[in-house]
Formats: structure tokens, C-alpha cells, sequence
């Protein structure tokens, strides 16, 4: 991304940092999309306002990070995903799918947790399993996109990972609520004092489907 927008617009600061807020509107278009497929396009116009105007991308927007490009991604898996589930729908949805977890794999070594969430949506919701063989398109295309960094990586004594295991600071599972409470007080600085309390609320309400099904929670 990086050289993209230097080769284009030069070896400044904001030339190196650019890409940033021009894939956060594409991102913001591609929530817009999503809430439009399940709800309605004033649904879709408001979720794309507030994620523009969360307080996380208004500060990521000015710095050029692997969490951009990741949530690009993410957006496009979700929105691939929902289109791949429709009826009548083209094997090719299921191919982007794919196609934005290896992308986005490349970005950040998150993206695999929304694949588990995925397969684990397909699961657990017997009327989604049938379409558990197609996700194997999904899984080919993504190992296809990302099998050159696994190369790399092998080449290399799987120099990322360790780096990412070493950040992670992961030494089995402890629970410390000082650790909780520092979370949601991140989670504050995210979403701001509005949506945080929306947030905080929206599982009190009650569940509706969208038209796809979707959309378990309001």
C-alpha cells in the first residue's frame, strides 16, 4: 500500500500515509453495503456515518497501520459472505470470500478468527450448514492468496509468527479484572460515549432476522 501511494503521489509524509483514510471510505462503503443488504439504505447510510466518525479511525486514519487494510478486508468477507448464503447465488461470492481472508491474513494474523466465526455461524445454525461444502472454495482461495508469506515464513524460521507469538504475550489462560476493566476503557476510547452505550445496550434488545438471515441481533 505504501508503495503504491509513494509511486503515485511522492516520498512525503502524507503521501506514505494516504492510504489510510482512502481505505477507511472504502471500508466506510462497504458497511454501507452491508447494512443495505440486510436492513434497508437508511439503515446503511447511518452505519456508515458512525463508523467514519469513530474516534479508533479518526486516530487510524492518520497513521498507516496493518489494522486498515485488515478491516477492508473483513468488510469484504462479511459482505462476500452474506451475498454467498442467498439463494441462487453465484460460486464466485464464496471465491471473494476467500479471496479477502487470505488478503486480509496478509494484513494482519487476525483475520483467520473471523473465518472461525464464520465456519462457527455455519455450525451452529442447522439451516446454514448446507452450505459448509462450498465454503471449501472459500478455504482454497484463501490458502492460495496467503500460501507465499507461508513460504516465506518457512524460509525464514517463521520469523513473523514468533514476532507476533512474542507480542501476543500469550502464557496460558488467566483471568486478572483490572485487565477487563482496561479493555472496556479501551473499547470507550473506540467507540466513543455515544456508541459505547449503544453497544452496551443492543444486546438487551430484542433478536430479528434480516432478509438473508443474517442478521441475528438488531
Amino acid at each position: 500500500m505504501i508503495a503504491a501511494t509513494t509511486a503515485l503521489f511522492g516520498g512525503d509524509d502524507l503521501s506514505v500515509k494516504i492510504g489510510s483514510p482512502l481505505t477507511y471510505v472504502a471500508t466506510s462503503l462497504m458497511v454501507f453495503a452491508i447494512t443495505a443488504r440486510l436492513y434497508d439504505r437508511r439503515a446503511a447510510a447511518w452505519s456508515a456515518i458512525a463508523f467514519i466518525t469513530l474516534p479508533a479511525v479518526s486516530l487510524s486514519a492518520l497513521i498507516i497501520s496493518t489494522d486498515v487494510p485488515l478491516l477492508f478486508f473483513w468488510a469484504v468477507a462479511i459482505y462476500a459472505f452474506i451475498r454467498a448464503r442467498e439463494a441462487g447465488a453465484s460460486p464466485a461470492w464464496w471465491l471473494l470470500v476467500g479471496f479477502a481472508c487470505g488478503l486480509g491474513t496478509l494484513s494482519k494474523y487476525f483475520m483467520p478468527f473471523w473465518f472461525a466465526a464464520a465456519v462457527l455461524h455455519l455450525v451452529l445454525w442447522r439451516e446454514e450448514r448446507v452450505h459448509l461444502k462450498r465454503l471449501g472454495l472459500a478455504v482454497v482461495a484463501a490458502v492460495a492468496v496467503y500460501i507465499p508469506n507461508l513460504a516465506w515464513n518457512w524460509a525464514h524460521d517463521f520469523a513473523s509468527y514468533r514476532h507476533t507469538g512474542s507480542n501476543a504475550d500469550i502464557h496460558g489462560f488467566a483471568l486478572h479484572p483490572l485487565s477487563v476493566l482496561q479493555f472496556l476503557g479501551a473499547q470507550f476510547g473506540v467507540f466513543g460515549p455515544v456508541f459505547f452505550a449503544v453497544l452496551i445496550c443492543s444486546p438487551c434488545r430484542p433478536c430479528a432476522a434480516g432478509s438473508t438471515g443474517a442478521a441475528r441481533c438488531c
